[in-house]
């Protein structure tokens, strides 16, 4: 709905010089009004043809618009605001300013400065929600991380006293510890201690491989033990007149303490009975022996497992006969360049678990080139063979060095024995005796 305003200004003639406040008019619009659509004329008659009008809308337009005789001229969209709008009289080439139309435009509400500073209010006060509710948030949030700081505290707390109990349990669990191992060495130095004191006793109750030479010139002895003391050992006994020598060896089940333990048992029992008797038989001493050391580990409560085996070699100097006697060592000799082998544990007798108890006994007529060996069953048991098979290793290692001297013989069977134990370990005590029954023994290579 579009109003027109129409103005008409009609003046005086144009020498008429009119002041502005009678020469000014005024008109009012509103930006919904429309368009502006002014009209005016000249109250000059002479010549009217000739008279011509210029324009300009002040605050609008910078220049005058062009002269026309037009009497009219229409804004079709002005933007709010005030405005003057001069309407000069041109005539003879001559121009001066003959009406003067003040426009006021009025602005939309959204252009006020009311407007404006409800907008301001209303953006304010969204702003401050806005913040409120942010500072809101951040409160609830803050609080949930204080609540979150201060349990995930109370969880480092209780694991810090846990794990302070368990440093203090584990710190008493060391000292105990130190005092237990404290405790462990003084036991283990006192029980070296002990040991080495028994290996002492051992060797003054047992002859020495230099005793063994008094008897017999050219023979060896040595022993490789699982521990520092020995369980195998040997013994040498002659009655009066010396003309006759027994050599006993001993065998134990057990190593360690029990198997020391048992051969001053097994050697207190030789000696024993060595003294009852008057040169007896060795196979008939060998079953006295065994039948007291019976009688010495037997126990009504519970019985002892260990045992001692037994060989004995009977020496008669007058008559260069040697009796042999055995149950399960095996005793090897040579005659010559042939081996023999007298008593050894079966691999029937040790798959039954029955060991035969019979004494097995050889009486051989020494000479020159006569040789007895003697191994404890941890020399061969090393061997993963069977026994017949061990036998056999061991009179092949023998046939290759029985022609060698003493001395010679004694460090070819211990490198064999090492090596032996390097591939397979070492399960009992090893203990080995030679006799080489020669006066005058020549070097000899292998």
């Amino acid at each position: 709905n579009t109003e027109h305003q129409n103005f008409i200004l009609e003046k005086l003639p144009l020498d008429v010089d009119l002041p502005d406040d009678e020469a000014a008019n005024s008109i009012f619009m509103t930006k919904d009004d429309g368009y502006l659509n002014i009209e005016f004329s000249s109250i000059e008659f002479d010549t009217p043809e000739r008279i011509t009008y210029q324009t300009k809308l002040q605050g609008y337009e910078e220049y005058w618009q062009k002269a026309s005789p037009s009497r009219s001229i229409i804004y079709p969209s002005l933007p709010a605001g005030n405005y003057q709008l001069q309407v000069r009289v041109c005539k003879h080439h001559a121009c001066r300013i003959n009406a003067i139309l003040d426009v006021y435009i009025e602005r939309p509400f959204y252009q006020t400065s009311p407007f404006f500073f409800i907008c301001f209010i209303v953006l304010s006060m969204v702003t401050y929600g806005y913040i409120q509710r942010r500072v809101k948030k951040n409160k609830e949030l803050q609080y949930m991380l204080q609540k979150s700081v201060q349990q995930n505290i109370q969880k480092v707390k209780a694991q810090t006293r846990t794990l302070e109990q368990q440093r203090k349990e584990l710190q008493d669990a060391l000292t105990a510890n130190e005092t237990q191992n404290k405790k462990l060495k003084a036991v283990n130095k006192h029980l070296e201690e002990s040991m080495e004191y028994a290996v002492r006793v051992q060797n003054k109750v047992f002859p020495s491989e230099a005793d063994l030479q008094k008897c017999f010139q050219h023979s060896f002895t040595f022993s490789i033990s699982k521990d520092i003391v020995k369980s195998d050992f040997f013994s040498i006994n002659s009655y009066t007149t010396e003309d006759i020598i027994y050599i006993i060896i001993g065998d134990c089940s057990e190593s360690g303490i029990v198997g020391s333990l048992l051969s001053l048992i097994a050697n207190d029992v030789i000696q024993k009975v060595i003294s009852d008797n008057n040169s007896p038989v060795p196979s008939l001493l060998l079953k006295e022996i065994n039948s007291r050391m019976s009688e010495v580990l037997k126990d009504d409560k519970e019985s002892i497992q260990a045992s001692v085996d037994f060989a004995i070699c009977r020496w008669d100097k007058q008559k260069n006969i040697m009796t042999l006697s055995t149950q399960h060592l095996p005793i090897y000799w040579f005659s010559k360049e042939d081996c023999q082998v007298l008593g050894h544990l079966t691999d029937e007798d040790e798959r039954s678990q029955h060991h035969s108890q019979s004494c097995a006994e050889k009486m051989i007529l020494t000479h020159q080139d006569s040789r007895v060996y003697i191994f404890s069953s941890g020399f061969s048991q090393m061997l993963p063979l069977e026994n017949q098979e061990k036998v056999v290793k061991v009179k092949e290692v023998l046939s290759t060095i029985h022609l060698l001297p003493a001395d010679t013989q004694k460090k070819e069977l211990m490198n064999t024995c090492q090596s032996w134990i390097k591939e397979s370990g070492q399960g009992e005590d090893v203990f080995a005796l030679g006799i080489i029954f020669e006066k005058n023994i020549q070097n000899r290579n292998k």
